[in-house]
C-alpha cells in the first residue's frame, strides 16, 4: 500500500506494517467476496505471524497474471506482469519467483529494476546485458505513464529488486512531471533516469 494512506488512526492499528521501499508499506489484507479489509493488530496475533506470512505468501503467488513483453522505443525489453487482481504489484516483493513462474527462469544473480505503478501491474528487466541504463529508463516512462492512467495507482518509482529488497533508484517531481535519479546505491552500471518521461500503452492490466 502508498504509505500516504497509512494515516495516523490507522498507523496505531497496523504496528505490524514496515516500511519496503520509498512510499510503500507492507500490510496483509483480508481479500473478501466484495471488499478488502486491512488486518489489525489483533488479526494478526490471532492468526499467528509466521502462519499468516506463510498463508499470505502461498495465495499470493496463486494470484493469476498474464506476461507480456514490452518494448517501449525498441530498446531494453521489459517484461510487464498485470492481472486483475489488486494484489499482482504485491508480487514485486518475491520478484526472482514470480520471474520463474512467467518466464521459467529466475532473475539473475543482480536482480532486476522493477517498477510497480499501479496494484494491478509491475514491469521489471533481468540485469543480465548491457541495456540496463535503457531499461531504467523505460522503465521510468512505463510507470509515469500507467501510474497517471490507473486505476489502483501505486507509485511511478523506479526500485532495483536485489536479493529480496527493494531499493529507490529515481526520485519523482510532480510539479514539473520530471524523473531524476536517487542518492540511492544503484545496480550494477550506474543508469541515468528518464528527464522526460513518455507514455507507454502496452502491457496494461486488461479489467473486467
Amino acid at each position: 500500500m502508498r504509505r500516504d494512506q497509512l494515516r495516523p488512526e490507522l498507523a496505531g492499528a497496523l504496528c505490524y506494517a514496515r516500511t519496503v521501499a520509498d512510499g510503500l508499506v507492507f500490510a496483509y489484507a483480508l481479500d473478501g467476496p466484495t471488499t478488502v479489509r486491512l488486518l489489525t493488530d489483533p488479526d494478526v496475533e490471532r492468526a499467528g505471524l509466521e502462519e499468516l506470512g506463510e498463508a499470505a505468501y502461498a495465495n499470493l503467488m496463486r494470484v493469476p497474471v498474464e506476461r507480456e513483453e514490452v518494448s517501449v522505443e525498441g530498446r531494453a525489453l521489459l517484461h510487464s506482469v498485470y492481472g486483475d487482481s489488486p494484489f499482482v504489484a504485491s508480487k514485486a516483493l518475491f520478484l526472482s519467483e514470480l520471474a520463474r513462474q512467467v518466464t521459467g527462469e529466475p532473475l539473475p544473480d543482480a536482480g532486476a529494476p522493477v517498477v510497480v505503478p499501479t496494484r494491478h501491474l509491475l514491469a521489471y528487466h533481468p540485469i543480465a546485458d548491457g541495456s540496463l541504463a535503457d531499461a531504467i529508463n523505460d522503465l521510468a516512462a512505463y510507470a509515469f505513464g500507467a501510474h497517471e492512467d490507473g486505476p489502483g495507482a501505486l507509485s511511478p518509482q523506479v526500485y532495483w529488486w536485489h536479493r529480496g529488497g527493494l531499493t529507490s533508484l529515481t526520485v519523482i517531481d510532480h510539479d514539473t512531471r520530471r524523473t531524476s535519479a536517487s542518492s540511492r546505491t544503484p545496480p550494477p552500471s550506474r543508469a541515468a533516469a528518464a528527464q522526460h518521461p513518455r507514455r507507454a500503452t502496452r502491457g496494461r492490466p486488461r479489467l473486467a
